[in-house]
């Protein structure tokens, strides 16, 4: 089969050309990763790593157009803890120029719980001010089953959790793990849609079901008397689990234990 080559000298043979450049010195923390990328429209990008290989850094120059003034360089800068988690985002627009003044954003908070998963994630804000602020709470076997969202940090209160929720979103599973029922972010004063899903004796989903003003009926998980997560009660069947306009299926049994009430 005859094959049609191109001259790579050629530019006119190519629709869209990027160019990738690594850090190969004794220094370079990660050789194998780009230090700078540059896309055919001549954008150009730059990186460092950490020596565990995380990004820690990127920036760009943004020439404005119409104000050679504004022009400016962006810097993205994530911090990481010591198992190589990101913890916060910001971004840094430092002025060429004295005409602009250089400002910083927090893109992302991020904290961790006590098995590894992530608990809370305060989202954009300017130093100084707040964010949304995102609360994730799992069950025993460490299933995201709740998410609770906050118009800023400080209406988070860990003695009320629930007062000043912005929007509550809610997942039901079986103990092997498979969504039965999920809610979607929602008011949690107002009714939510949610949707059911049927298995087969082979784990496939042959049914899924919308219902209306859906709730999942979570408790507190409590280890060693801390409230560490959120469950459905242990002698839970469907039918107790969660409730929606209509009649739910019952006869499906999920509960489950755990020794001791420890996690697992």
């Amino acid at each position: 089969t005859d094959v049609n080559k191109v001259d790579p000298s050629d530019t006119s043979n190519f629709i869209k050309t990027t160019h990738y450049t690594y850090d190969d010195s004794v220094d370079s923390n990660f050789p194998s990763s780009p230090n700078s990328v540059t896309d055919a429209a001549g954008f150009k990008q730059r990186f460092e790593y950490d020596k565990n290989g995380n990004q820690v850094k990127s920036w760009y120059y943004w020439e404005d157009p119409n104000d050679a003034g504004r022009s400016c360089t962006v810097t993205t800068i994530t911090e990481y803890d010591d198992a190589g988690r990101a913890i916060e985002t910001i971004r840094e627009v430092n002025a060429v120029s004295g005409n602009v003044n250089a400002s910083v954003v927090i893109l992302s908070s991020t904290w961790y719980n006590e098995i590894g998963k992530v608990e809370m994630v305060e989202g954009q804000h300017l130093s100084g001010e707040e964010g949304t602020l995102s609360v994730y709470e799992y069950d025993q076997l460490g299933n995201l089953v709740e998410t609770r969202t906050y118009a800023q940090a400080s209406d988070y209160d860990v003695n009320d959790p629930y007062a000043n929720v912005l929007t509550i979103s809610e997942t039901l599973y079986d103990a092997a793990g498979r969504v039965l029922v999920s809610v979607a972010a929602h008011d949690p004063c107002e009714p939510a849609n949610g949707t059911e899903n049927v298995y087969d004796a082979l784990g496939r989903v042959i049914v899924t079901r919308r219902w209306a003003d859906v709730d999942v009926n979570l408790v507190d998980l409590v280890v060693d008397g801390n409230v560490v997560g959120r469950k459905v009660a242990d002698d839970a069947d469907l039918n107790n689990a969660w409730d929606g306009q209509g009649s739910p299926p019952g006869g499906l049994n999920f509960g489950w234990t755990v020794d001791g009430g420890n996690l697992p």
